[in-house]
């Protein structure tokens, strides 16, 4: 009898991969990929992050084939090559910037540091990697989000003398001027920003003794106050579930999540409630919820996925130490950030690959022109190099699911990294082996 094994994921064009999300480490400054969350798969140290020790690497973003890690202490951002997790460069800013976190404008391919030292916004071109500008806003400036066109800074307050805050601010930078335009009042330390419907959601902390967490809402186009949610505890982070329409709000100590109703404003479950274990990040990756636990900040974090259906534990797997952001693959396929039109370059065919006796290759068809030279890679959910050649003066790409060596590859998904046209284009592919049972 035969049994067919069959791994179900199907392509998706505009995410680089699925149920996969990488998290920073802060204290052992590596960088770790849950690439299989309904699994527990996981590589716990796919990178190093910084160049120096104690140099405190923080959040993250993702940018085409990339993703783009702060390193505090360096005063630079980190860009590193999602598939080999090689790194590419170092961005610097100037000393004492601090950096925080960081954010991408796709469209225009600008990233967005804040620079919790100076009280600046920098501005990076990344088709050159190069920092081309920056804007002052409020004290210590942490979180950011883009939306209608401006990008909205939160200011902490925090005076680093005495350890005390200002009254808690947000700006308002105008994108395509790159001018400080408004300046929002929040409660004490604003920490991070979420867009949702048409307001942002600004997540104010706390000062972690006697001042309890609030999130303000704001419409981001008028500016104006929607309301305020209280918390009994101190807050930090948060994400969204569009699907149900309810977001999720964290802990800085990882002590708990929250539930909440972004229809009603309504806090559905507490963080007490014993519902998800950790809190100092999360995000929300497809159909779950990733939540990270730093534990005591002294041994490995644990990153937990749980079923946005029933809020049941999916997975739990250890990272490094000091898990301080966690965010799901969002990579677009191209270079630039658009589709490639299906007459242009197809889908990988037959997908899925069923590896069997007839002579068939997986082969994706696209229209090259005379003497143009196609070089393209494959890599495995690790994002290891499986296979690597090249098409010249032909439309079609081919692979007959092999390894370097000769060998077939095992059952799973592989992804195609093509440059062509100048471009960075992903298409992915399932292959299956039939396996005989007795």
């Amino acid at each position: 009898m035969k049994k067919l094994l069959v791994v179900a994921l199907l392509f998706v064009s505009v995410v680089l991969f699925a149920n996969g999300v990488l998290v920073v480490n802060t204290i052992s400054q590596t960088l770790s990929d849950v690439y299989d969350l309904q699994n527990g798969g996981v590589n716990p140290n796919v990178c190093s992050l910084g160049e120096v020790s104690n140099s405190a690497p923080n959040k993250m973003a993702f940018y085409s084939n990339y993703v783009y890690v702060v390193i505090t202490y360096e005063n630079a951002l980190q860009k590193i090559d999602l598939f080999s997790k090689e790194e590419r460069s170092m961005i610097y800013f100037e000393n004492g910037a601090l950096p925080n976190d960081v954010v991408i404008d796709t469209q225009n391919h600008f990233a967005y540091v804040s620079g919790n030292g100076t009280g600046k916004v920098y501005k990076v071109d990344l088709s050159n990697d190069s920092v081309i500008g920056s804007v002052s806003v409020g004290q210590a400036p942490q979180g950011m989000e883009i939306a209608d066109g401006k990008l909205f800074v939160a200011n902490t307050g925090f005076n680093v003398n005495d350890y005390t805050y200002q009254a808690g601010t947000v700006s308002v930078i105008d994108l395509e001027t790159f001018s400080n335009i408004h300046t929002i009042e929040t409660d004490i330390n604003p920490t991070g920003i979420k867009k949702i419907g048409s307001n942002i959601f600004v997540v104010c902390t706390g000062n972690y003794v006697d001042v309890l967490g609030n999130v303000d809402v704001y419409n981001y186009s008028t500016y104006e106050s929607v309301t305020q949610i209280s918390f009994e505890t101190s807050i930090g982070g948060i994400a969204y579930d569009e699907a149900s329409g309810r977001f999720f709000i964290g802990s800085p100590m990882g002590s708990g999540v929250f539930v909440c109703s972004a229809a009603d404003y309504s806090i559905i479950h507490n963080a007490n409630e014993g519902l998800f274990a950790g809190g100092s990040a999360l995000c929300v990756a497809e159909q779950y919820l990733v939540v990270a636990d730093p534990n005591n900040w002294t041994e490995n974090s644990h990153i937990r996925a749980y079923s946005l259906n029933d809020y049941s534990l999916v997975s739990d797997v250890e990272t490094g130490v000091g898990a301080v952001d966690v965010k799901a693959y969002q990579g677009q396929v191209d270079s630039d950030n658009s589709l490639i039109g299906i007459n242009e370059l197809s889908n990988c065919y037959p997908n899925p690959f069923i590896i069997s006796k007839a002579k068939t290759n997986i082969r994706i068809k696209f229209y090259n022109g005379s003497n143009n030279e196609t070089n393209y890679q494959i890599f495995n959910l690790k994002g290891q190099l499986v296979y690597q050649d090249r098409a010249f003066n032909t439309d079609t790409i081919s692979w007959n699911a092999k390894d370097l060596n000769g060998n077939p590859v095992t059952n799973g998904v592989y992804y195609f990294k093509i440059n062509y046209k100048n471009k960075e284009i992903i298409r992915k592919v399932s292959v299956i082996k039939l396996v005989k049972k007795n």
